[in-house]
Formats: structure tokens, sequence, C-alpha cells
């Protein structure tokens, strides 16, 4: 059985939690392919459009929440490869290149041209792997370095930065700010899931407790839907695992057949959420009320 086929016949699946479902019979729907190799994913502040950078063709693909393409960068044809984005609204992106450290921005009505907005040595050593989180309400960006697990606020003038007050235990391996601008870290070794305040004070970590099996499991990565319930992959158990703010875990989703590892998770404005392979599959969740 092929793969594309194998997510077609996706058994139902169904969480209950409050007066909500997610049920596969009507969400848990794939997606088109748009791309090859998908690395990183960024959602609009008004939570209607994704951007989605695609390491094989080195374009960055816009979209709505039902995977149609709305625009698509061709800075690639410049010799320049997205390491990271996020998209700042739907018209407007900015993104760190590969090549060097250095930030561009792409707007829509001009998608073939990258500007260099910031160089960004003085922060990433050769060897990082940065992130851009997401804009900040005072349009500083927040950066994460996957190869340290350092977070980092880049300036709204984007000429300096500082240190992101968070004490991580263990190394971070992905993060995400919730509509309350709560900050949520998956990270290596104890405590997968760590919640934090706005100024960087541990709150809780969900999916946590004296138990072997529930120190055992590797979560990456997480997202926050507009319900400010965290949504985590846990590829020791292959599943999505969702929980409430105050830590409870509140449903599950198995993976779908013949897809391991979700580059990205990403939460829609109206309650959709999109799960991102590594492959290019995305599959598509969404609540409807129990009646």
């Amino acid at each position: 059985m092929s793969r594309h086929h194998s997510i077609s016949v996706l058994a139902i699946m169904t969480i209950a939690f409050s007066s909500l479902v997610i049920a596969d019979s009507q969400v848990g729907r794939p997606l088109p392919r748009i791309c090859e190799r998908p690395v990183a994913v960024s959602v609009s502040p008004e939570g209607t459009a994704m951007a989605i950078v695609d390491d094989f063709s080195g374009r960055i693909f816009v979209t709505d929440f039902f995977g149609r393409i709305l625009w698509t960068t061709v800075c690639a044809d410049a010799g320049l490869h997205p390491r990271a984005v996020c998209l700042l609204s739907e018209q407007e992106l900015v993104f760190i290149s590969k090549e060097h450290h250095r930030l561009y921005r792409v707007i829509r009505q001009t998608a073939a041209n990258c500007d260099s907005v910031a160089e960004l040595s003085f922060l990433f050593k050769d060897k990082a792997e940065p992130t851009i989180v997401t804009k900040m309400p005072d349009n500083s960006l927040l950066l994460y370095d996957k190869s340290s697990g350092l977070l980092s606020l880049l300036s709204p003038d984007k000429d300096s930065a500082l240190p992101y007050p968070l004490k991580v235990t263990g190394r971070a391996l992905s993060v995400a700010v919730s509509p309350s601008r709560r900050v949520v870290v998956s990270a290596r070794g104890h405590r997968p899931i760590q919640v934090f305040s706005s100024s960087g004070d541990f709150i809780v970590a969900p999916g946590w407790s004296g138990s072997p099996s529930e120190q055992n499991w590797d979560a990456r990565p997480v997202a926050v839907d507009i319900r400010e319930r965290i949504w985590a992959a846990d590829l020791t158990n292959r599943q999505i695992r969702i929980f409430d703010m105050a830590g409870a875990e509140v449903g599950s989703v198995p993976f779908p057949a013949g897809l391991d590892r979700p580059v990205a998770i990403a939460c829609a404005s109206d309650a959709a959420v999109i799960i991102v392979f590594e492959n290019g599959y995305m599959i598509r969740y969404e609540e409807t009320a129990t009646h």
C-alpha cells in the first residue's frame, strides 16, 4: 500500500473534551502536498495563513489552512535558501538564510525581491540552527537556536538582542508562544514539556509525573491553539498529546499510518490544527461541537 493511500484510509479517531470533539471522520484529512522537505513553519498573527520553508526547493510557500497556496517566494533563484521564517502578516514575511545568518524581508506584491534587513552574525555562530519563534507585541522577534537551545529577543530595530529569561530543564527542542504570551518549550531530558510565564517564571510541566512511563517520552514539535491548549508531538508513542495550561492531558491523536516524524504543528484562528510531517504530508484537524 502506498504512503498516500495509507493516509486516505485513516480510521475514525475521536477525542472528546468539554463540549468539543476532534473527529477524524470530518477532520484529520490530508491536505495537498505542496513541498518535499518542510523544515520550518510559521503562522500569521491573524491565524489565517502559514508559511512553510521547503528545504528541497529553497522556496517558502504561504498557504491558507486548507493547503491552498496564496503566494510563493522565489529567493532561491537569487541563491538564498531559507532556514527559518516568520510570517508577519498574510502579505509579509521575514526569513533567515542558510548561506549566512542574515535576516531578509519579502512582501507578497514583490515576492521575487528579498530585502536584507539585518546581519545576525553577532547573535549566531557558524554552526547555529536559528529559528524564528514569533513576533512579539513590541515588534521584537523571539529567536531560538536549535544547536545551543538558547532563546534571544531581537530588538525591533534588529541591531541588538537580549537573552530570553527562561530556565529550561534540559535542552530546548522547540518553542511556542500562547495567545496569552505564555512560553511553551519541549525539551530533551526530564520534563518533556515546560510552560513559563511571559517573564520567564516556570509554571508547570504537562505530561510529567514520577512514573517512568511519563518521564520517558520525546516531545517535539509543540504548539498552542487559540483555546490555550498545548499540542505536543510524542515521538516515543507516535501520537499528538493535548494538554490544558494547568498541565492536564485532555486528548490525544495517533499519528496516521506511515507518518512518523512531524516537523511542525500550526494552529489557526478557527481552531483548526495542521500537523506537518517531514516528507511534506499535512493533516488538518478541526473541532465540531457535540450535541
